[in-house]
């Protein structure tokens, strides 16, 4: 699914067949979206976190929330060659008010986890 090869695509189908098959079966969309933050060519390839329509990364929210915006942060921090693009993108999703508790929590865990916390929090 790299940009590159289908430079005139439609990136909002992707999210939409992503979001639909999630529904389906939550573990697989997770898997998918492990996949994509993890890849080499992530800044090439389609990304859910930075669709206009956002519906997959809603269907994961929807299936777990805290999951979500977990498995995106863990990823942040262990692909270090992503990790700027993913928080860029991760941002918006993220609620102060609704996931504070969350967001503490995830800091405490430690130096690099609260590193994280405190890009996607920065201005806000």
């Amino acid at each position: 699914m790299r940009r590159d090869d289908y430079p005139n695509d439609d990136y909002s189908n992707y999210d939409s067949v992503a979001a639909y098959l999630t529904r389906l079966n939550n573990e697989r969309g997770f898997s998918l979206l492990t996949h994509l933050l993890k890849s080499p060519d992530y800044s090439h390839s389609w990304n859910p976190l930075r669709e206009a329509r956002h519906e997959f990364w809603a269907a994961l929210v929807e299936a777990d929330h805290y999951r979500a915006l977990r498995t995106a942060m863990e990823i942040a921090l262990n692909a270090p060659k992503n990790r700027f693009l993913i928080t860029w993108h991760l941002h918006s999703a993220i609620s102060i008010k609704r996931d504070k508790d969350f967001l503490i929590k995830f800091a405490l865990e430690g130096a690099e986890q609260a590193l994280v916390v405190r890009v996607l929090t920065a201005g806000r």
